[in-house]
């Protein structure tokens, strides 16, 4: 793989390192307050310090770009993250590891679908392959009864899948750090919507829970939504998504050095194969990315 497809998947895989060590610190401060509350400041404090680093003139790069561009990408991105949120209050954190990892194989199909976007049968093999370690590495053998929180695990995965495809789209026509200004825009107007909806009540938030927001706005969100935008641009929403399952493996990793939890055997090789699949998927030769239309 060249060098300039090398960094972008790096990008990913800081990405990935950001949002584990977030999943840590969400689940220290989000008991006892209200989910969609909290979910309103984070992406409102991330949507000011984005727009206070762009500035003026990122700003007017945004109003002068179609809605058609940067709009669906932030629609997409804000439902997955919402229902990503009430899937885990509703279902077993194994089944929602497992069925949000589905995007890796539900974004080449949606690319094939909207954009006509062909991939070759290797890659196939390789994303069966990722699902197969998932399992592995999630469930460790066996998933709990299929509920409301599952179905609604796999809709954020199909949501995160089409931000994917569409933010691809956007990416090369648009400034990372300024697609990503618009995505946590909708991002906290879906949540404050969510907030006046469910009739939850304002609470007083420790320190905390405040330095927690902090790393989630700015780090998981603000740097995790560009550095997405930003490999995007050199790599496939495609090869995103599977780089992306390197995810559950840093979690399961921190939870071993921070938490002293170990992985069974299963959950070991489950590992092993998808940083194999990630390793194939990252460095064998491919295409370079086109510009997509859509039909």
């Amino acid at each position: 793989m060249t060098q300039s497809k090398r960094w972008p998947a790096l990008l990913i895989v800081l990405q990935s390192l950001i949002y584990a060590f977030g999943d840590v610190i969400a689940k220290r401060i989000y008991p006892g307050h209200s989910l969609s509350l909290m979910l309103t400041i984070r992406y409102l404090m991330a949507s000011g310090a984005l727009a206070i680093m762009m500035g003026r003139r990122g700003l007017e790069l945004l109003r002068r770009t179609p809605l058609r561009v940067w709009l669906p990408p932030g629609i997409f991105m804000a439902l997955s993250c919402i229902s990503a949120q009430f899937a885990l209050a509703h279902t077993a954190v194994t089944n929602m590891a497992f069925l949000r990892s589905l995007t890796a194989l539900l974004t080449p199909l949606l690319a094939l679908l909207i954009f006509r976007r062909k991939y070759r049968l290797w890659h196939v093999w390789l994303q069966l392959l990722v699902l197969a370690g998932l399992y592995l590495l999630c469930a460790k053998g066996g998933l709990s009864a299929f509920g409301l929180g599952d179905a609604v695990a796999l809709f954020s995965a199909l949501m995160n899948a089409s931000s994917l495809v569409f933010s691809e789209r956007a990416s090369h026509s648009m400034d990372a750090a300024v697609l990503a200004v618009g995505q946590a825009f909708c991002c906290f107007v879906f949540c404050f919507c969510w907030f006046l909806a469910s009739g939850d009540q304002p609470d007083a938030l420790t320190l905390p829970a405040w330095i927690g927001l902090a790393y989630l706005a700015f780090g998981c969100t603000a740097a995790g939504f560009i550095l997405q935008n930003a490999a995007l641009r050199r790599l496939p929403s495609r090869s995103i998504a599977m780089v992306q399952c390197s995810y559950p493996v840093i979690t399961s990793a921190l939870s071993f050095f921070f938490l002293g939890e170990l992985l069974a055997p299963a959950g070991i090789a489950g590992a092993a194969i998808i940083l194999v699949c990630v390793f194939l998927e990252s460095f064998l030769q491919d295409k370079p990315v086109q510009k997509m239309s859509a039909r």
